[in-house]
């Protein structure tokens, strides 16, 4: 039997969980543009329903029926500050996320897919 190589892989599953709804709904629409992930509105999935996904950007703590493989944590909403954190596993430390683009580069980095994230 040949091989040919190929490596079949799926796009990461992104669960957003952020507020206010305004925000989620820009990140969510740059994200489904970007093209490259499954982009899951964590307030379309009901709370009792066990869900993995690859990565979560979130404003708050994840329902208890989430499980992700990575957090991003976005700075507070009119916090007046930029201080977010990363969570990979047990490990979490602090990152300055002070646009999307942060963000973008940090999912980028730790949650890779099909092709890069760029705001459009």
């Amino acid at each position: 039997m040949r091989h040919t190589g190929v490596v079949i892989s799926t796009p990461p599953r992104i669960a957003v969980a952020v507020e206010p709804a305004m925000l989620a709904d820009s990140l969510i629409r740059v994200l489904e543009t970007i093209g490259v992930d499954v982009v899951i509105d964590l307030r379309e999935v009901d709370s009792v329903t066990a869900a993995h996904f690859d990565a979560a950007i979130t404003t708050g703590d994840l329902p208890a029926n989430i499980e992700t493989d990575l957090v991003i944590r976005l700075p507070e909403t009119g916090s007046g500050t930029t201080a977010g954190w990363v969570q990979r596993g047990v490990g979490r430390f602090a990152v300055d996320i002070p646009d999307l683009e942060a963000a973008l580069e940090l999912l980028n980095a730790f949650c890779p897919a099909g092709g890069p994230r760029r705001a459009p």
